[in-house]
């Protein structure tokens, strides 16, 4: 399944988002008011943990994988977000995605290699599956560069769905979908202003969840993020992938929940604070893809 990454890219980039048109509900308020709460900030920071459940409809099989995870961020494109996955054989992988105001690099310890990107917005979709999602909803709320591709902007259907604690916190908690079909439901804290949890399902019978065609210059962006060669072979290899992918999500559910504890925000932050090195003997490649 090495290419993976491509589908996250394309989910996690906004590749196929279209935006809802109009919004006047309670809820689209509050969506909006937490749009604005997270693109105001001079910082951002949390601590959490994520985990993701799969079970194969065919036989009733679950496996899982989860991950602790720190995030920090910072304007104008500073980030600093690190990822350890526990597998449910006991194994873990390392990871981490930043930018000291350098440029953007992916570290991952299953490859002992890192590859440096051509831009922010890539590198935080390419990690989106490695972080399980830790890259994905927070920077895009939080970067401006991300605009018009995040998340909360393409969310359809948005309701309130009750009140609930979560980490000791009084929420909200908010229901949406993406044109995707992947299905959220968010916890969100009011007092002060945070999202404290991302849940997201996805595959399966009775929801159809959708991976469109896509158009030959996201083919391109998709395979300049990865440091592949836009070659016609490479587009094929995408489009075989994707068909591969349309198959399993029909057999196969997924739940993915993220929690952000300890969550600051307007917390100044030096630079060094955005600084990684990846361990001693891991080398720089052109892809982490072969």
């Amino acid at each position: 399944m090495k290419y993976w990454p491509f589908l996250f890219f394309l989910f996690a980039s906004g590749a196929w988002a279209q935006p809802p048109e109009h919004r006047t509900t309670k809820a689209a308020a509050l969506l909006e008011a937490v749009q604005e709460r997270y693109r105001s900030a001079s910082s951002y920071q949390s601590s959490g943990k994520a985990l993701t459940r799969i079970i194969q409809l065919e036989t009733g099989t679950e496996s899982s994988v989860g991950a602790t995870f720190q995030v920090k961020l910072a304007r104008p494109n500073l980030y600093l977000i690190t990822w350890t996955q526990q597998f449910s054989l006991g194994t873990t992988a390392a990871g981490a995605v930043w930018n000291n105001g350098d440029s953007p690099r992916l570290y991952r310890e299953a490859e002992n290699a890192y590859v440096e990107l051509p831009s922010d917005k890539a590198a935080l979709a390419l990690a989106t599956g490695h972080s399980l999602g830790a890259s994905h909803a927070v920077p895009g709320l939080f970067f401006p560069f991300a605009s018009g591709d995040t998340l909360m902007e393409n969310l359809k259907d948005v309701a309130i769905d009750g009140h609930g604690i979560k980490d000791g916190q009084p929420c909200e908690i908010l229901t949406g979908r993406l044109d995707t079909g992947v299905e959220y439901r968010l916890w969100i804290a009011t007092n002060p202003l945070q999202v404290v949890q991302f849940e997201s399902t996805l595959g399966g019978a009775p929801t159809e969840h959708a991976i469109p065609t896509i158009t030959s210059s996201q083919s391109a962006e998709a395979l300049q993020a990865a440091g592949l060669e836009d070659t016609p072979e490479n587009r094929q290899r995408i489009e075989e992938h994707l068909k591969k992918a349309r198959s399993i999500m029909t057999k196969i559910r997924g739940h993915t929940k993220v929690l952000h504890q300890k969550i600051l925000l307007d917390r100044p932050l030096a630079p060094g604070e955005f600084s990684y090195s990846p361990p001693s003997g891991t080398i720089l490649r052109e892809s982490l893809i072969n």
